[in-house]
C-alpha cells in the first residue's frame, strides 16, 4: 500500500475522524507524522488510490476501537478535571470547618468584654 503526506487537516478528512483524533494518533505514535517549516501538522496516510473523495480508509472495527479511544482519553480528560475540582472544594471544605482560634468576641461573658481579662 501506498502512502503520502498531507497536512492534518486533509489527515482527518481522509480518515474520516476529527482533528484532535488525529493529534492524539500522533501524540501516541499511531500516526507518523511531522511539522513542515511553517510549524504545520505534515502527516502519512495510507493512499486510498484515487482522488474521487475521501472515505475511511481504516476497517470498520478499527475505526470503532479508535473512536472508543478517543472517547476514553476524552473521559481521562474530564475525570482528571473533576478530580482537581474536588480537591479544590474538599480543601475549601476544611477550610470552613476548620476550628477558630480562640472564642468570638460575642461567645465571652460580658464582664471579660468589659474589663478585657
Amino acid at each position: 500500500m501506498t502512502k503520502r503526506i498531507v497536512y492534518l487537516d486533509t489527515a482527518a478528512d481522509i480518515l474520516g475522524i476529527s482533528r484532535e483524533a488525529v493529534r492524539k494518533r500522533i501524540k501516541r505514535g499511531t500516526l507518523e507524522a511531522s511539522k513542515d517549516a511553517a510549524g504545520r501538522w505534515m502527516v502519512t496516510v495510507p493512499d486510498t488510490g484515487g482522488d474521487s473523495g475521501y472515505g475511511p480508509v481504516l476497517p470498520e472495527r478499527d475505526a470503532v476501537i479508535q473512536l472508543l479511544h478517543d472517547q476514553i482519553d476524552q473521559l481521562k480528560d474530564e475525570r482528571d478535571l473533576l478530580r482537581e475540582l474536588l480537591l479544590r472544594r474538599e480543601e475549601r471544605i476544611l477550610q470552613l470547618e476548620a476550628p477558630k482560634k480562640g472564642p468570638e468576641p460575642e461567645k465571652l461573658p460580658w464582664w471579660r468584654k468589659i474589663f478585657k481579662t
